[in-house]
């Protein structure tokens, strides 16, 4: 009798299972559908023509100290320092074509505020809307593109100090905002500042991507990015 008892208790919950998934509403899962996007990968052209990270697939961690001993502006030659790098945009999985993709700059400059605490400044930052949107001048456009197309770029030190020679900031010294570079006795770029190119890709699909992962894309600590190989967010150097 119990046994009966239990397979009529059994039909009953498959059978209000059954109703109960065949009647949901896939429109209103709170659970949404994960999509296809596109990434990207910046590498830093040597002087001797290697790339660094040195391959697409690249999975040691890159110090960004190591970068800044091979990649930088000298100080004490502006006129004459440059660096290059290549980016290229990345359908990991080939499910959304790239089609375009901008470039952005800006610059970081550090300052001792007027209680004695390290403070950085920020120049260029035109939006505020998201911790790895890329945000900055904006200095190069590319069109056209295909998957993992590599597109290189040169900047002198002179032009990218005409992407910043307005910028103005208020440190904190009841002065206001000020003119960054008329504090300074060269009126330049000095040791110690640092540069971030970043990027947004536009997919043929119309779809602007710009915000990544700063766990698994984006890493303060590791230039070559995050735990994805292959991707990154941005590329940095500094001024020595």
């Amino acid at each position: 009798m119990k046994s009966v008892k239990y397979i009529y208790q059994l039909g009953l919950f498959s059978l209000l299972l059954l109703v109960g998934t065949s009647c949901r509403d896939e429109a209103k899962n709170p659970i949404p559908e994960w999509e296809a996007g596109l990434h990207a990968l910046g590498q830093f052209v040597l002087p001797n023509g290697s790339l660094l990270p040195a391959t697409d697939d690249a999975t040691a961690a890159i110090a960004q100290t190591t970068i800044n001993s091979q990649v930088f502006f000298q100080a004490s030659n502006l006129a004459g320092s440059s660096i290059r790098f290549t980016v290229k945009p990345v359908s990991i999985d080939g499910r959304v074509e790239p089609d375009k993709m901008d470039l952005f700059i800006k610059m970081k400059e550090g300052y001792t505020d007027k209680d004695g605490n390290a403070k950085v400044a920020v120049h260029g930052i035109t939006a505020t809307t998201g911790l790895y949107i890329p945000q900055g001048v904006k200095f190069a456009s590319f069109s056209g593109l295909s998957n993992r197309q590599g597109n290189q770029v040169t900047l002198t030190a002179a032009q990218v100090f005409e992407f910043f020679k307005s910028a103005t900031f208020d440190y904190g010294d009841g002065k206001g905002k000020v003119s960054v570079f008329s504090r300074r006795a060269n009126g330049n770029f000095a040791a110690g500042d640092n540069f971030e190119v970043s990027w947004s890709v536009t997919g043929k699909n119309g779809l602007v991507y710009n915000s990544w992962s700063g766990v698994y894309i984006c890493s303060d600590t590791n230039a070559t990015g995050g735990e994805v190989p292959g991707v990154n967010c941005f590329l940095r150097w500094i001024v020595r």
